[in-house]
C-alpha cells in the first residue's frame, strides 16, 4: 500500500460515524436544554428555603365556584371550575373540603369534552383531603356537603380554601326553587338566569390556603330538590388516553429521537465498516511508465536497420548481418 493510498483511507474512515455521534450529542443537548427551566425552578426554590423564605405559591388565573343548595339532591352541590397553575404535567393537587362531604365527580377537560379521573380522599380532622393528578390544566370538581341546619330554616356555611393562589375568584350561589327569604353572606349581586336566581360574589387575589366563607339562610316548604337527580356530567376516560408522565412531553420526544438516531447508527455501522474494508483492499495505482532505453550505439531520431534476409536488427555501423552473414544495404 502506497503512502498516497494510506492517506486516502484515513480521510474516508471518519466520514459517517462522527456525523452520527454529533447528531446524538446534539439531541442529548437539546433534551438537557428542555430541562433547564425545571432545574432552574428547583434551584430557586432551594435558594429560597436556604435563605429562610418560602418559594412563591403557584397562582391560578381564575376559578369559578357554584354553590347550589338542593339543586338535584337534598344536600348542597359545590362545583369548582377553572384552570390549574402553570407547570409540568401531571398536575397534582389536593383540595380540602368539609369532612362530611361526598365527592360526586372529578374530571379534566380536553377540547370540548370532560373526562373523569381517579382521586384519593383522606379524612384529616374535620376536613376531607381530596388528592388527584391530571394530564390537563382545565378541571371540574364536584362534591355534596351537608346543611348546618334544616329546621326551622335551611342553613349552610362553607369555608372555601384552595392549595394555590387565585387571581380572580367568582362565586355563584343559587336560590332553590320554592325557597323564600333567601339571604347570602356576604351579600352579592342578584341575577336571574334560566328560571333561577343567583347571587354573585367576586374576590381578587385570594392567597393559597386563605379561607373564603360563604353562608346562606332561607325557608322552604318541602324537601324536594329543584331538579331531578342528574346523571354524572362527565364522560369515561378515553381508552387511548396517555398515562400521566413525570417528564415533560418535549423531553420524551427528545429521548425518542435520540433512540432512533442511536438505532440508525447501530444499523449503519456494518455498512460503514464494509466501505472502510473495501477502501483498504483497493489496489495501489500502477507506477508511472519508464522511459525506454535506446539500443547501444543508436542515436535518438536515427532510423533502425534490419537484415533483408533474416530480419535481424543491425547496428548502424554493421556492414554484414550478425545472424546470417549477408551484406547489409
Amino acid at each position: 500500500m502506497t503512502a498516497g493510498h494510506r492517506h486516502q483511507h484515513v480521510s474516508r474512515s471518519p466520514a459517517g460515524l462522527p456525523i452520527v455521534v454529533s447528531t446524538v450529542i446534539a439531541v442529548i443537548a437539546f433534551a438537557l436544554a428542555l430541562t433547564i427551566p425545571q432545574v432552574w425552578s428547583g434551584l430557586k426554590a432551594f435558594a429560597a428555603m436556604a435563605g429562610g423564605t418560602a418559594p412563591a405559591a403557584a397562582t391560578a388565573p381564575a376559578l369559578d365556584v357554584d354553590i347550589l343548595p338542593e339543586h338535584d339532591d337534598p344536600r348542597v352541590l359545590v362545583i369548582y371550575r377553572g384552570t390549574l397553575p402553570e407547570g409540568a404535567p401531571p398536575y397534582q393537587v389536593t383540595f380540602s373540603i368539609p369532612g362530611a362531604s361526598q365527592v360526586h365527580a372529578l374530571a379534566y377537560r380536553r377540547g370540548d369534552q370532560l373526562f373523569s379521573t381517579v382521586y384519593d380522599a383522606r379524612p384529616e380532622g374535620n376536613r376531607l383531603q381530596v388528592t388527584f393528578a391530571l394530564p390537563e390544566r382545565e378541571f371540574q370538581f364536584e362534591y355534596y356537603m351537608e346543611f348546618t341546619a334544616r329546621r326551622p330554616e335551611r342553613r349552610f356555611s362553607i369555608a372555601l380554601t384552595f392549595p394555590f393562589a387565585v387571581d380572580l375568584l367568582r362565586i355563584a350561589v343559587e336560590q332553590p326553587a320554592r325557597a323564600s327569604n333567601f339571604r347570602v353572606f356576604p351579600e352579592g349581586e342578584k341575577l336571574t338566569s334560566g328560571g333561577f336566581t343567583y347571587y354573585l360574589l367576586t374576590q381578587s387575589r385570594v392567597g393559597a390556603g386563605q379561607p373564603v366563607t360563604v353562608r346562606a339562610v332561607y325557608a322552604k316548604p318541602d324537601d324536594e330538590p329543584s331538579l331531578p337527580r342528574s346523571s354524572a356530567p362527565v364522560a369515561a376516560p378515553p381508552a387511548a388516553a396517555p398515562a400521566p408522565s413525570a417528564l415533560s412531553p418535549y423531553i420524551w420526544i427528545a429521548i425518542i429521537v435520540a433512540g432512533v438516531v442511536i438505532a440508525a447508527a447501530i444499523l449503519a455501522a456494518p455498512f460503514l465498516r464494509r466501505d472502510r474494508d473495501r477502501s483498504s483492499r483497493r489496489p495501489a495505482p500502477p507506477p508511472p511508465p519508464r522511459k525506454r532505453r535506446q539500443p547501444q550505439g543508436q542515436q535518438e531520431g536515427q532510423p533502425r536497420r534490419y537484415c533483408e534476409n533474416c530480419g535481424a536488427r543491425a547496428r548502424p555501423e554493421d556492414r554484414f548481418c550478425s545472424q546470417c552473414g549477408r551484406p547489409l544495404p
